[in-house]
């Protein structure tokens, strides 16, 4: 179609030689005009058949496996689907944030060691007392913070990840937080991550779009 609209002004061109003798900057603006709309033309079909190899390259390379290395199954989601999802994901964080702080046994070993230290008599009593707790406190503290940051790690952990990540590529460099997501140090780690979570999708443009 670009071409054919070229080879008529041409041959038109030719047919009316004398005009174009006559009047040669005339000619060269109509000639000029004729080959910048051949371009947007030419560019416009191009584009639209490049589009449409990419949506099938990349239909193929998901059907393989073959996606980039930053790309995830929350890639495509607009950003009101990346936030419903990350509402739907705070609860599990909540959850294992609850049991750890309910289910700690350490819990129930500073119950004990309060009770038999206000039937202590003596400073000396208590502070026997509690040197007798003490290592039990640390060693139940532990071994509890191990198997909470296992559950973690194997069920929870890479999804906050990659939904800290996926918001992150949509958001401006200064939206980045402090909070820890590869471990959980420090006091109420899980309340953190789930609070940061929830900062960045409130962050999120309020625009519909798809990536």
């Amino acid at each position: 179609m670009p071409f054919d609209i070229v080879q008529y002004i041409v041959d038109h061109g030719a047919r009316e030689w004398a005009v174009v003798r006559d009047a040669p900057g005339a000619a060269l603006i109509l000639c000029g005009i004729a080959f910048v709309l051949a371009w947007f033309l030419l560019d416009f079909k191009y584009s639209a058949s490049n589009k449409l190899l990419r949506e099938q390259v990349d239909d193929f390379r998901e059907r393989l496996g073959l996606v980039p290395a930053d790309s995830t199954s929350h890639s495509k989601l607009t950003h009101q689907e990346l936030r419903k999802e990350v509402e739907r994901f705070i609860p599990d964080l909540h959850a294992l944030a609850e049991r750890d702080k309910q289910g700690n046994p350490s819990n129930r070993i500073w119950v004990d060691m309060t009770r038999e230290m206000r039937q202590a008599s003596t400073d000396e009593a208590v502070r026997l007392v509690s040197e007798r707790y003490a290592d039990r406190i640390r060693e139940e503290s532990l071994n509890w913070s191990m198997q909470i940051s296992s559950e973690y790690e194997s069920g929870l952990r890479s999804k906050a990840i990659i939904l800290r990540d996926e918001m992150l590529k949509r958001l401006p460099p200064e939206a980045k937080g402090l909070i820890v997501y590869e471990s959980l140090p420090g006091a109420r780690p899980l309340y953190r991550i789930a609070g940061d979570l929830q900062r960045l999708s409130l962050l999120l443009p309020t625009r519909n779009t798809r990536f």
